[in-house]
């Protein structure tokens, strides 16, 4: 909060210590990824994490579901039988 200090040039977390440490060189495992976290129901999703070269992405459509997970196919959000498995795009 101090208006003199300039901002850091790399992100930068807390440690274990409450100490400012910047990210890189931490040895941190990243956060899981959470495609549709902040995604509305029925929006377009990728499975796998940007650039993770480990992960092959399914083929074809897949959409956020109305608990937030990343299904094949467009989940029809707010239908009275989605997530039935008659009509409507179930969960996973």
């Amino acid at each position: 909060m101090d208006p003199t200090c300039p901002p850091p040039l790399e992100k930068m977390v807390c440690d274990g210590q409450a100490a400012c440490v910047p990210v890189m060189g931490l040895g941190c495992t990243p956060l899981p990824w959470k495609p549709c976290e902040q995604v509305p129901c029925g929006e377009p999703c990728q499975i796998c994490p940007p650039g993770d070269p480990n992960c092959a992405e399914p083929p074809g459509p897949k959409s956020c579901d109305d608990v937030g997970a990343c299904v094949p196919g467009m989940f029809a959000c707010g239908a009275p039988d989605a997530g039935s498995g008659e009509g409507g795009m179930g969960g996973p």
